[in-house]
């Protein structure tokens, strides 16, 4: 590969602002999770997709969800989003990675709460690990 540019993944992640969360060969992409700890906004176009711990979590304040078929509109959605809210997001991408996704122990406490709030595990115990989003 002579001549051709070399990039550091995570860097560039770390400078976008927005980052494309392709739907992979099932509905979750490992993209969101490397989105969410950059800091960058994942723009997600899967319809169907259940996003993880949404019983909890809001995720339009962290992320741009739309249908397939907008691939196209992907540039003017994104550019159309004023800095203020980009900053929104970011920060609560940040939130979110720091909050539940950081460490097995914090996504294995998020998966027990949000059974237990479902009434799995037995029904809820009054028990609370999350802080919500």
């Amino acid at each position: 590969m002579r001549g051709a540019a070399r990039f550091d993944y995570q860097e560039l992640l770390h400078n976008s602002s927005f980052c494309l969360v392709p739907r992979g060969r099932r509905l979750g992409s490992f993209r969101f999770l490397e989105a969410l700890q950059a800091a960058c906004i994942p723009v997600i176009l899967s319809n169907g997709w259940e996003l993880p711990f949404s019983e909890v979590i809001d995720w339009r304040k962290a992320a741009i969800i739309g249908d397939e078929r907008l691939l196209l509109q992907v540039p003017s959605i994104t550019r159309s989003v004023g800095r203020d809210r980009i900053l929104a997001l970011r920060q609560q991408t940040q939130f979110l990675w720091d909050a539940y996704f950081s460490s097995v122990t914090k996504i294995v406490l998020t998966t027990l709460e949000v059974s237990l709030g479902r009434g799995g595990v037995g029904g809820s115990f009054g028990l609370s690990f999350v802080r919500r989003a």
